[in-house]
């Protein structure tokens, strides 16, 4: 049996031994077999990614999924010792890079997950993390008043969730900005000078919940520029220069709550774009050029309170 103390946390894997290797820097869990579950119940860990890019301010963070309650620690892979325990999820601040490692047990077995974290420094931006147990928010923020210097956008944290980059001047958004950014929940892009947006830029981004793109200059909207963001639930489209709207180009939005089209030159609406949009409760179209909206333009829109 293996105890491991952290805090007031107390975990305890029985019938497992934590060995490490002077050849390796990561830790081996091994034992602890249960046959009499299924391997679907067993925990499974999830990281953001296998080689992590931080800054000291911000947490890093595994969870796990499966038949709860599962214990889960974060582990120090240089001498095995925790850096944090609990239940479901774990985070901690890393100020050393290196090799960690994630173990996670419940009555079905175990799982662990190895990865790499490589630190910068925060430059001119301000960086903040913030755990709630269940929740882990990192903030990165950044105001230069002029255009993004290029290195920038390829030193974006990838533990970052809520990424700030409004009144910077950007007029050019990389195709792949935001690739390695899975774990954004809100990203604000307003205020900027931003004309065009990449057909895939915001493709990766399968966790974002708010989007803020208004007070550009904005004309086009590619088809599928929304497609992935299933989870967004908050879209600031207002202060561009919008003309037109694909006609399904919101229909994967199912969970949006509030959509802000006002101060544009949309002339007009395709009579199904908001057609998936049942949870919409704000709608803003003000300050168009509409002159006629379609029938049933706004049938399906049983939560709308403000229009």
């Amino acid at each position: 049996m293996v105890t491991w103390i952290y805090g007031l946390t107390l975990i305890v894997l029985s019938n497992f031994k934590v060995v490490h290797s002077i050849t390796s820097s990561f830790c081996n869990i091994t034992g602890g077999n249960n046959a009499s579950t299924t391997k679907t119940d067993k925990p499974t860990i999830t990281v953001p990614f296998p080689e992590v890019l931080s800054v000291p301010e911000h947490y890093v963070w595994c969870s796990a999924e499966g038949t709860p309650p599962i214990n889960i620690s974060l582990l120090n892979a240089s001498n095995c010792t925790p850096l944090a325990s609990g239940i479901g999820k774990v985070a901690s601040k890393i100020k050393q890079e290196g090799n960690y490692t994630c173990v996670a047990k419940n009555e079905a077995g175990f799982d662990t997950t190895d990865f790499t974290v490589a630190l910068i420094d925060c430059g001119p931006c301000q960086c903040l993390g913030y755990n709630a147990g269940s929740h882990v928010w990192n903030t990165y923020h950044c105001i230069w008043g002029d255009s993004a210097p290029e290195l920038f956008w390829k030193l974006i944290p990838t533990t970052t969730t809520d990424l700030r980059l409004d009144e910077n001047k950007i007029q050019v958004l990389p195709p792949h900005v935001f690739f390695n950014l899975s774990q954004l929940k809100d990203l604000d892009l307003s205020r900027n000078q931003i004309d065009k947006l990449p057909e895939q830029v915001f493709a990766q981004l399968t966790n974002l919940q708010y989007l803020y793109l208004y007070g550009n200059k904005i004309q086009i909207l590619p088809p599928d520029i929304f497609f992935n963001l299933s989870r967004l639930t908050t879209l600031a489209l207002d202060g561009n220069k919008i003309q037109n709207l694909p006609p399904h180009i919101f229909v994967n939005l199912s969970e949006l709550e509030r959509l802000f089209l006002g101060w544009n030159k949309i002339q007009f609406l395709p009579p199904d774009i908001f057609f998936n949009l049942s949870k919409l409760s704000s709608l803003s179209l003000s300050e168009n050029q509409i002159v006629e909206l379609p029938e049933l333009l706004f049938a399906k829109l049983s939560n709308l309170k403000y229009l």
